[in-house]
């Protein structure tokens, strides 16, 4: 999918991360934030994930972060034994009582687009977890 020896780059184009959901088969789309900012809705294993940009110089990005909301109600001890084992995801209620799972990625230092496929990779691994009782 990229080269054998992977480019370190701060900030990464939009257009190359909607290039990683759609070879890993998100089907992302290209829509605007609740602010207008540019963002991607895509489908993680039936679960609409939002990935949400900052750092923003143009059309590259120097952070992400995935996002997705559930209405189900989770009980607090499973929230904290989630957040206590998983290093990379925040996993909160909303005062709904529905579910958040975030999880941040930075590119401060550098990373590759193997990075990105890596990131997208526990993405879906991690809602695997969280909806493993679905």
């Amino acid at each position: 999918m990229f080269s054998s020896r992977p480019e370190v780059q701060t900030s990464i184009p939009i257009r190359e991360i909607f290039e990683v959901f759609a070879a890993k088969g998100f089907a992302p789309e290209l829509r605007s934030d609740a602010s207008g900012n540019p963002a991607i809705v895509c489908d993680v294993r039936g679960h609409q994930t939002q990935v949400l940009f900052y750092s923003m110089d143009g059309g590259n990005v120097g952070s992400m972060t995935l996002s997705l909301l559930y209405a189900n109600v989770v009980p607090l001890e499973v929230l904290n034994a989630f957040n206590r084992d998983k290093r990379f995801l925040k996993y909160y209620r909303r005062e709904s009582g529905g579910l958040v799972v975030e999880m941040d990625c930075s590119f401060g230092g550098g990373v590759s687009l193997e990075h990105i496929v890596y990131m997208a990779e526990i993405w879906e691994r991690a809602l695997d977890k969280v909806f493993e009782t679905d």
